[in-house]
């Protein structure tokens, strides 16, 4: 069984060299060994530090020597709200896929926690949000959809929130169209992405007066784009950064 990994290069660098076998051999996806997507891996690829203030805070009109106003951490037995919207570009020699997360809400519970001054998150059960990957491969076109299933625990001390959040990578099916024909596959899951923060204390996301929610991006090493997780003291419907097909 393949354990679950903290770094975001050997998901996806599994998950391409897989569709670039394919690409080449179908059947080497019976055969492929994943060790050699898990090690290129070094620690100092993740981003030392959360995003710039601007694109944190949509309370960014405030002067610049104005400290914002924290809210206190929710009270135990409250419920925050996680938002997930990812939208990547992957390029490798030759291949150009754009990765879409579709939209979806966590449910966060609020508990009591053991340390003073802190108030335990997280999520009451994991949800399943649909993702699609479509591009190009030499001169294959490829589209293929599956689903991912995220969930998320931390803890909340002086108006910031911590939490570690998972991304469970299922099984994904789709086609491959090249000169010679189209051929459809399937591709295994391909394991959990663990996202940590730069500390591995968790993502951070302030509770902030006036501020309908906190996003954290981390840019994606693999490409373009970022991964974009916003959290929301209320429920409300998230505009994803990609427009879904009705």
């Amino acid at each position: 069984m393949m354990k679950p990994v903290t770094s975001k290069h050997s998901v996806w660098a599994l998950m391409l060299l897989i569709l670039i076998g394919l690409q080449i051999n179908c059947s080497v996806l019976s055969a492929f060994n994943p060790s050699s997507a898990e090690e290129n891996t070094p620690e100092e690829s993740l981003p030392t530090e959360g995003i710039p203030e601007e694109k944190a805070s949509p309370s960014d009109n405030a002067e610049a020597s104005e400290s914002p106003d924290f809210l206190n951490c929710p009270s135990p037995g409250e419920t925050l709200y996680l938002g997930f919207d990812h939208t990547l570009t992957i390029n490798y020699e030759g291949a150009s896929l754009t990765h879409i997360l579709h939209s979806g809400m966590l449910n966060l519970n609020v508990q009591a926690a053991a340390n003073e001054g802190e108030v335990a998150v997280s999520s009451t059960a994991p949800i399943t949000i649909p993702y699609e990957m479509q591009g190009m491969i030499k001169d294959c076109s490829m589209e293929m959809a599956g689903n991912m299933i995220a969930s998320a625990s931390g803890y909340c001390e002086d108006g910031t929130v911590y939490l570690i959040i998972t991304e469970d990578w299922l099984a994904a099916s789709g086609q491959m169209v090249c000169p010679d024909g189209a051929v459809p596959f399937q591709i295994p899951k391909v394991g959990k992405m663990i996202h940590e923060g730069a500390d591995g204390n968790g993502e951070v996301f302030y509770l902030i007066e006036g501020s309908e929610g906190y996003t954290s991006m981390r840019p994606f090493q693999e490409g373009d784009g970022y991964h974009t997780w916003t959290l929301y003291t209320t429920q409300i419907n998230p505009v994803p950064l990609v427009p879904e097909n009705e």
